[in-house]
């Protein structure tokens, strides 16, 4: 699920990318848009000990600056918003609450310079005795035309309490 999650925000920020080329060198001024939607899921993920179907909605946000010289600034925030889940194994409750932060700088389509940060917390909390899983992720990419495609992942924490 946590792929489907990622791969639709991979999508929502290539379509933005593409629609930058195709509008960039035409925009005489910086202009700002706002993109906001929510998306009905359901899934199964892997707890500490068991699988948990789940169920709720993705909301997001993106903040896009265009800037005059064909580079932009996007900020796009997820959240998931009344998230429940059946564990598989003991039929316990569980609540997945996730949050999803990424800043991307284009510097202009001709330069093609890009820089990312991308923030994910992720925690499923079972009620009762059931374990809580706890993921945190912070990565940066850089794209650039002397050194290509640079790609690491600077903190990443998996934890079962």
């Amino acid at each position: 699920m946590r792929t489907l999650i990622r791969n639709l925000t991979y999508t929502a920020i290539l379509t933005l990318i593409l629609s930058v080329i195709s509008v960039a060198p035409a925009r005489a001024a910086a202009t700002v848009e706002t993109y906001r939607f929510d998306e009905p899921f359901q899934g199964v993920v892997a707890g500490c000990g068991e699988d948990v179907a789940f169920s709720g909605t993705l909301h997001t946000v993106m903040h896009v600056t265009f800037s005059a010289h064909g580079g932009y600034l996007s900020t796009y925030q997820q959240n998931l918003q009344d998230v429940s889940g059946i564990g598989l194994l003991t039929g316990a409750r569980y609540r997945l609450i996730d949050s999803y932060h990424s800043d991307i700088n284009w510097s202009s389509f001709f330069d093609a310079e890009l820089r990312a940060t991308y923030t994910d917390n992720f925690r499923l909390v079972g009620q009762g005795p059931a374990a809580n899983t706890i993921v945190t992720t912070l990565s940066h990419v850089t794209i650039t035309n002397s050194q290509g495609i640079t790609a690491f992942v600077d903190h990443f924490t998996a934890q079962c309490h």
